[in-house]
């Protein structure tokens, strides 16, 4: 009888540390998938001119190996950098010698191109022809060109001897009859109005309409950047754009920071040209009248005055 109570014992005991055992042994996880990463979408800066809209990125649900595309043959960009070339001329009109900057693109010595469009750039009251290079142009410039399609160009920055509006007459004649017969007697430029535009800062924005508009200086785009129109000139320089045929009218750009002191006569130029029917750009960004503002603009100052290049001048 012991001896089966013995045996009854040691059975219940073997089957309890066996399930024990088991208990300790706990089963191996089946491996699980990894998550596939999270695709977030691309952001773009904004683009102040009109850009085309970018597609949507896909999301491939397979890396499948493709054969290596045929390389497409093209312009090629070019390595050099732009540069700032000094000038002078002695003006009979101004009676004094007047400084030039002049932006060479990449490559135009080595590469030369003829001939090329040319902008002309105008600085602010009490200031001289270093503005627009202070500001960054060439390297803004040489930025745009780097780009093989977009074409190169020259910018031509003078100084401008007579700022106030008495001296329409003599800043015309310097203009007409002594810088652009200099710039192109000695620079590879376009002399046609498709090859030119003209644009300014502040005081040299009003300049770059007062000029812009002659019938006897055609340019193909004004630029007017924190323009301070004064009394009459608006109403007399709409006048001058509704005169001339659509095919001839110059493309105007007009842009003011929402700051500026001058808003309200620049923002009464934007609405008579509508009132017109003129074609025009206008903006009106965030800022004041003052460098940060045009230093943060001028690529896309540039961009427009560019625009119409390459199509015009394969």
């Amino acid at each position: 009888m012991r001896q089966e109570k013995q045996r009854h014992f040691f059975l219940v005991g073997g089957l309890v540390l066996a399930l024990f055992l088991a208990a300790c042994q706990l089963p191996t996880p089946a491996p699980q998938p990894s998550p596939a990463p999270a695709v977030l979408p691309s952001t773009a800066p904004s683009a102040t001119l009109p850009r085309p809209s970018p597609t949507p990125a896909q999301t491939p649900t397979a890396v499948i190996p493709q054969a290596s595309a045929t390389p497409q043959s093209g312009p090629t960009a070019c390595t050099e950098k732009g540069i700032i070339s000094e000038a002078s001329l002695q003006s009979q009109v101004l009676e004094r010698e007047i400084p030039i900057n002049i932006y060479l693109p990449p490559c135009y010595k080595s590469e030369p191109q003829q001939p090329y469009p040319v902008l002309y750039l105008l600085h602010g009251f009490d200031t001289d022809q270093n503005q627009w290079p202070v500001l960054g142009l060439c390297d803004a410039a040489d930025a745009l060109m780097q780009d093989p399609h977009n074409t190169a160009f020259l910018v031509v920055m003078p100084y401008i001897a007579q700022p106030n509006l008495s001296a329409l007459e003599r800043n015309q004649a310097f203009f007409m009859d002594e810088l652009m017969p200099f710039i192109e007697a000695n620079y590879p430029v376009r002399a046609e109005r498709g090859g030119r535009a003209i644009g300014g800062i502040s005081r040299g924005a009003s300049w770059a309409l007062r000029l812009g508009l002659l019938p006897e200086l055609p340019f193909g785009r004004i630029g007017a950047h924190s323009l301070p129109p004064l009394a009459g000139e608006v109403e007399a320089w709409v006048t001058q754009l509704a005169a001339m045929p659509p095919s001839e009218r110059p493309l105007l750009f007009i842009d003011i920071g929402n700051n500026d002191k001058d808003l309200e006569p620049a923002r009464d130029f934007d609405l008579e040209l509508t009132k017109a029917a003129i074609p025009h750009i206008w903006y009106m960004f965030a800022g004041y009248h003052d460098a940060a503002y045009w230093q943060e603009h001028l690529p896309i100052y540039l961009e427009f005055y560019a625009q119409a290049w390459p199509a015009a001048f394969p």
